[in-house]
């Protein structure tokens, strides 16, 4: 024993450290203030495949060269009984010479706005868990159909 005192230098500097530890540990698990991230929504089945075809109004053909966008969401609950909502944009799309574009199938509703000869038509549309979703906009009436059928 060094200097008489009880316990050794190197003892009294790894209990010393030790002690140092204890304190900072414990005041980050006190004073943590990071937000605990919401849990990921999930839904009970994915959908199987949603389609949006635009058709003239006058002849029922398929119109080439509207603008598809959007986005796809999910109301998700909370623990605490509040909601919120998680979501993701669509990416832009042109419809080609049948006039439908396929969306992949990631959440449960979809805000779709289509763009075309300067004007623009925005609908929503729920798709249910391994269901295919067929929406069909009527230009330039503006008319919606929306199908949902098994794949």
């Amino acid at each position: 024993m060094a200097n008489g005192a009880g316990i050794s230098r190197p003892r009294k500097y790894l209990l010393l450290a030790f002690v140092v530890l204890v304190v900072a540990v414990s005041f980050v698990l006190v004073f943590d203030t990071t937000p605990t991230p919401a849990p990921l929504c999930s839904m009970v089945g994915q959908g199987y495949a949603v389609y949006v075809r635009v058709v003239s109004d006058n002849s029922s053909r398929p119109v080439a060269g509207a603008r598809v966008t959007g986005s796809e969401f999910n109301v998700c609950p909370k623990q605490n009984g509040s909601v919120y909502t998680d979501s993701q944009a669509i990416p832009v799309m042109i419809t080609p010479s049948n006039g439908t574009v396929y969306l992949s199938p990631v959440w449960a509703e979809y805000s779709i706005t289509v763009q075309y000869s300067s004007h623009t038509y925005s609908f929503t549309a729920q798709i249910a868990p391994t269901r295919v979703l067929n929406a069909t906009l009527s230009v330039p009436s503006g008319m919606v159909d929306v199908t949902s059928n098994n794949p």
